[in-house]
């Protein structure tokens, strides 16, 4: 599992599981954002396009506007 460190010095990478990228299974199912600033080196398209989907289709985190604060509106509060 190659990645890269944050800046708290957590590895950041891509899970493969039996051939399936889980980290993209993860924004497809709305369990999970899409974090923009680790998209380097990796598939960016297919990202974004699977968190707009799952926007659009409002699965999973992105089911409620008003119950849930997005992780990018809480860092921007503190």
């Amino acid at each position: 599992m190659a990645g890269v460190q944050d800046r708290y010095g957590r590895t950041v990478a891509e899970v493969d599981s039996s051939g399936r990228n889980v980290n993209l299974e993860l924004v497809k199912s709305g369990a999970a954002y899409v974090y923009r600033q680790y998209l380097a080196g990796c598939d960016q398209r297919a990202y974004l396009g699977a968190e707009r989907e799952t926007e659009m289709w409002q699965r999973g985190v992105w089911r409620s506007e008003t119950n849930e604060q997005r992780p990018w509106d809480f860092r921007k509060s503190r």
